[in-house]
């Protein structure tokens, strides 16, 4: 049995189709509609530094005792995101991304006997962006071209400081890939630009973000399916807070 199994198994690899990634554009005048959540759990530990007032003198004069103490921070943090993807052309696709989030903090410390916890969810941002190929593959590597922009997005000051911003961030990638079947060789370079933001005296600048990212990517078994949706998960077009 084992050795009708091996048969199988090196039958299936000979008769698998060969991986396209052409397959990862949605065709013309089709839609998709993908979602997908994300869990982040973050521990922190900070000393603080603080003063305690202590009377001398009978009280006509104070003096200040530097006081340190340990703060511990326990943050969980969920976020939904939701995928909207358009062909416009047979290379060409405009794409959309919802995101929102729910968070719980629970913070103690050393001075405080009781720990304080906060619970919220909130909009994150929406965003709307194009995709397309620039060079098809042939004896030179393929070239993709995207870029994207926040129509809307949550930002966040303060605890209790926050507005609704719009285009105050903009994303811009290329993605040259190579396939030698089964396996592709992929180059990302991604471009993050975040424009300042201003509430109420308050300045927000997240400064920007560039990133070049070599990968190798290998499909087997009739694999199309799982190979693209990886293929697909390595566009730069989410966007996290």
């Amino acid at each position: 049995m084992k050795i009708v199994r091996i048969l199988c198994v090196c039958l299936c690899v000979l008769c698998a189709r060969p991986v396209s990634v052409d397959e990862i554009f949605v065709k013309r005048m089709q839609l998709k509609i993908m979602g997908s959540f994300s869990y982040i759990n973050i521990q922190r530990s900070d000393v603080n530094l603080a003063s305690v007032s202590v009377p001398i003198n009978g009280g006509s004069s104070y003096v200040q005792i530097p006081l340190s103490y340990a703060q511990n921070t326990n943050q969980d943090y969920l976020n939904f995101s939701l995928y909207a993807r358009y062909g416009i052309a047979k290379r060409v696709e405009i794409f959309s991304t919802l995101n929102s989030f729910w968070q719980h903090s629970s913070t103690s410390s050393d001075l405080s006997s009781a720990p304080s916890s906060q619970s919220y969810g909130d909009f994150g941002s929406l965003n709307l962006g194009v995709l397309l190929q620039a060079k098809k593959e042939g004896k030179l590597p393929a070239l993709l071209l995207g870029a994207s922009a926040d129509v809307l997005e949550r930002a966040y000051f303060s605890p209790t400081q926050k507005q609704l911003d719009s285009l105050k961030g903009y994303s811009f990638f290329a993605m040259s890939f190579y396939t030698i079947d089964p396996i592709v060789l992929l180059l990302q370079a991604n471009f993050r630009l975040n424009l300042l933001r201003e509430f109420e005296g308050y300045r927000l600048d997240n400064g920007e973000i560039f990133a070049l990212s070599p990968m190798v990517y290998f499909g087997v078994f009739r694999g199309q399916s799982l190979y693209l949706a990886k293929f697909w998960r390595a566009l730069p077009i989410r966007h996290a807070k």
